[in-house]
């Protein structure tokens, strides 16, 4: 999805929602759609704002914490991710 972080000054693309069912997961299903986004777009930064406990994941597929932890109300506790 294309949306602005106003922090950054390049093209930018945000991946938001990302989530695979309970039954699909552990088959590199969310690779395989972290490296599709990589070679499809023409973006300089991919960002995503991570639970907490997805953190791990997102390192693997190369992106970075940007800044500290935030909350956001009745979810948890999430890190700015940057890919670029």
């Amino acid at each position: 999805m294309k949306t602005d972080n106003a922090t950054l000054t390049k093209n930018q693309l945000q991946i938001r929602g990302m989530a695979i069912a309970k039954k699909w997961q552990n088959k590199n299903i969310g690779q395989q759609l972290i490296g599709h986004v990589k070679m499809t777009q023409k973006s300089t930064v991919i960002w995503c704002n991570a639970r907490e406990k997805s953190v791990g994941f997102y390192q693997k597929q190369g992106f970075q914490i940007e800044g500290d932890p935030f909350e956001i109300e009745n979810v948890g506790v999430h890190y700015r991710m940057l890919y670029v």
